[in-house]
């Protein structure tokens, strides 16, 4: 009985796998399996008008094959060559060029292009769209210079402050600083700190906030930014420094829309030094003037 039962359960197992074997037949790669390398990337526009090269595969090479690409561009900056793709036979990759033209570029607006081809050509799995991100990379040029207005300021209690001295923060307090402004803007800065050792980029949209922008080319130093906070590392006099700023909290004080002589960039965040966070983990201020 046992080995009746063992050959009957056999058998079922052979008609379900046939089964399923015979609802999903194997799937066969050819020729007209077209796809982008990926599905699309973030990059910085320069003034040399470097261009994007993406890439196009294809799973087969036994026959020549032509790929019509069609660019969607809402902004009329970008330009794409060749607009055809003409695979020999044995040729698995080609790229093509997009190119921008700097000229027409506004500083904190994103260009986004679209490159794609008939989806009857992309196999399982493959993209056959790319979608490009370009964002204006800013020059930036001395604007103004400033001091650091003061003591530093602790949070020790909800809303209760104090102003604070000693060796920890005394480092940072007897040090001028530069303002730089991006060309042709007068809302994207960078603040200059302590010897150059620490710098970061900021949006004055002219509300009194104070934007960090975290697009590729911007905030080199920043080396996290997560949970509404950056975290930015730097060496002065022989101490390691981490400031952790929350940009949300951060403020400028300032008389119009461009930033300029009199007005104020106050931060807030945490610092330690060498290891060790100041003011017991309590968030710390300080302001620097501009002169």
């Amino acid at each position: 009985m046992k080995l009746i039962k063992y050959g009957f359960g056999l058998l079922l197992s052979v008609l379900i796998v046939t089964s399923c074997a015979s609802k999903w037949p194997e799937y066969k790669v050819v020729n007209e399996d077209v796809s982008f390398a990926m599905e699309g990337a973030g990059f910085g526009m320069d003034e040399a008008e470097t261009p994007v090269v993406v890439k196009i595969q294809r799973g087969v090479a036994n026959e020549a094959l032509e790929v019509p690409i069609t660019l969607t561009d809402e902004h009329g900056v970008y330009t794409v060559t060749p607009s055809k793709v003409s695979f020999a036979a044995g040729e698995f990759e080609k790229t093509v060029t997009v190119n921008y033209d700097y000229s027409k570029l506004e500083p904190g607006v994103e260009y986004i292009f679209v490159l794609s081809f008939n989806d009857a050509l992309a196999g399982h799995g493959c993209f056959s769209s790319y979608e490009g991100n370009g964002k204006m990379l800013l020059q930036y040029e001395d604007y103004q210079t400033g001091w650091y207005s003061g003591r530093w300021e602790v949070n020790t209690a909800i809303m209760a402050f104090q102003w604070v001295d000693g060796p920890f923060i005394d480092d940072l307090d007897d040090d001028t600083w530069t303002l730089q402004r991006a060309k042709g803007t007068t809302a994207y800065y960078k603040m200059v700190l302590y010897d150059e050792n620490m710098f970061f980029e900021f949006k004055n949209p002219g509300d009194g906030t104070l934007v960090f922008d975290k697009y590729p080319g911007y905030n080199d130093f920043v080396e996290k930014y997560s949970g509404g906070r950056a975290d930015m590392s730097f060496t002065h006099k022989g101490n390691a420094y981490v400031f952790q700023q929350r940009p949300a909290n951060c403020e400028i004080y300032c008389s119009s829309e461009d930033l300029t002589s009199g007005d104020c960039v106050e931060l807030e965040g945490w610092v330690s030094k060498n290891g060790t966070w100041f003011g017991g983990g309590y968030n710390t201020y300080a302001d620097y003037d501009i002169l």
